[in-house]
């Protein structure tokens, strides 16, 4: 099991538990019952067996403990500890202007269109996957319609999933390269501003990966910022004027850098097609301009 100098490092970086992880810690026993049975030993892929404070692979032997209510399933080396490291710097807690200004946008924008999109393209029940969840800010107001849908939060940075909102019922550190879920395991998946930091080839790996624990009919729901996306060009031109004033220079980003934001709907469809699965729809609109588009496809 992967407990790196890099994972403890971004601890010591982001804090203690949230009150919202220490909840989850004490109240989630029934959820975690219900992603028991669909987690797997990301190295072997076969199913875990369960004590009160960890899960063990009877395979290989590796031991994944819960640390502050998250599963650790880590692998070492799995992730390349300087990727951590950005990741773990972006979702450190800040008080400036600016960070008050995103959360703002994350919380009252773009959690109403995952909102919508999750009401209309997922199934009503089962469990649900947030494959490189951050805090989950942007999923604050999915519907859960009574706890029919357990929603998981998985991140390579164990910290940061001590901070995600407590609409999350499980968290869960992994790789979306090599996540820690069976085959056909999964009602669905779902992420938001994830795999346009990622080469083509990359995120042919990682959707194949998705494909693999769906269950048939499953669902994935990838938010996927646009080339046509008026904040995404904001935050860039911000980013180089903070980094011109601040001394640090005009490649100066707020995040890792933004490789290949979606070009068109037909770009979405065709990803989702070499891929193995059935393109349900791509929306853009005005929520394409304002925050992301929409890619659904089935399994």
């Amino acid at each position: 099991m992967q407990t790196s100098t890099a994972a403890r490092a971004t601890g010591e970086t982001l804090g203690a538990p949230s009150r919202a992880q220490v909840a989850r810690t004490t109240g989630s026993a029934s959820a975690l019952n219900r992603v028991a049975g669909a987690l797997a030993c990301p190295a072997c892929r076969v199913p875990l067996t369960r004590a009160a404070d960890s899960f063990t692979c009877p395979s290989c032997a590796r031991r994944f403990a819960i640390v502050d209510g998250v599963v650790d399933m880590h692998l070492e080396g799995q992730v390349a500890h300087w990727q951590v490291d950005a990741w773990a710097e972006h979702w450190t807690p800040r008080r400036s202007p600016l960070e008050h200004l995103l959360s703002f946008y994350r919380k009252s924008i773009c959690a109403r269109i995952v909102r919508d999109a999750f009401s209309r393209f997922m199934p009503a029940s089962g469990v649900f996957v947030e494959a490189g969840s951050g805090t989950a800010e942007t999923s604050s107001l999915i519907e859960k319609n009574g706890g029919e849908r357990v929603l998981v939060a998985q991140d390579f940075v164990p910290a940061v999933l001590r901070m995600t909102h407590p609409v999350i019922d499980v968290c869960v550190s992994g790789d979306i390269f090599r996540m820690p879920f069976a085959d056909n395991s999964l009602d669905g998946l779902w992420n938001v501003g994830v795999l346009e930091h990622y080469t083509h080839e990359e995120i042919d790996r990682a959707l194949q990966e998705f494909r693999r624990v769906l269950r048939p009919g499953g669902r994935v729901l990838i938010f996927w910022p646009a080339t046509s996306s008026v904040p995404q060009k904001i935050l860039v031109a911000g980013a180089a004027t903070v980094g011109v004033l601040t001394g640090r220079g005009a490649g100066h980003r707020f995040h890792p850098p933004e490789i290949s934001q979606l070009h068109s709907n037909a770009e979405g469809h065709e990803i989702l097609r070499r891929n193995g699965l059935r393109g349900v729809a791509v929306t853009g609109g005005i929520a394409g301009l304002i925050a992301f588009k929409t890619v659904v496809g089935e399994k």
